[in-house]
């Protein structure tokens, strides 16, 4: 198997009860692979803190940034409004307070 030296390119489309998401590499010498099949396991759930100190796919921050495009563009939101720190919603009660409006 390659190292990863290519960005993912990644296509999500919305199936009856969820997503579906096709991806491919391109690699720097021009050669472009596809994803087929992914193996799920059974597994003891000891055997959890014992995982490869690799991960399944590895993602540049192009390609993890695409993913995340193409999701949104598939209707995926984030649970917390964009703002799983909490600081948006911050904002938006000081500007109401300070302007005196319902945000």
């Amino acid at each position: 198997m390659k190292d990863c030296c290519g960005d993912f390119v990644w296509r999500v489309s919305e199936l009856y009860h969820g997503f579906g998401v096709d991806g491919a590499m391109r690699y720097q010498d021009g050669k472009t692979v596809v994803i087929e099949d992914v193996i799920l396991r059974d597994v003891d759930p000891m055997e959890l803190t014992a995982l490869p100190n690799h991960p399944a796919i590895h993602l540049t921050p192009t390609s993890a940034q695409d993913l995340m495009d193409n999701l949104w563009r598939a209707g995926v939101r984030p649970t917390r409004k964009g703002d799983p720190s909490g600081h948006l919603e911050d904002m938006r009660k000081l500007v109401a307070a300070a302007y005196e409006v319902d945000l």
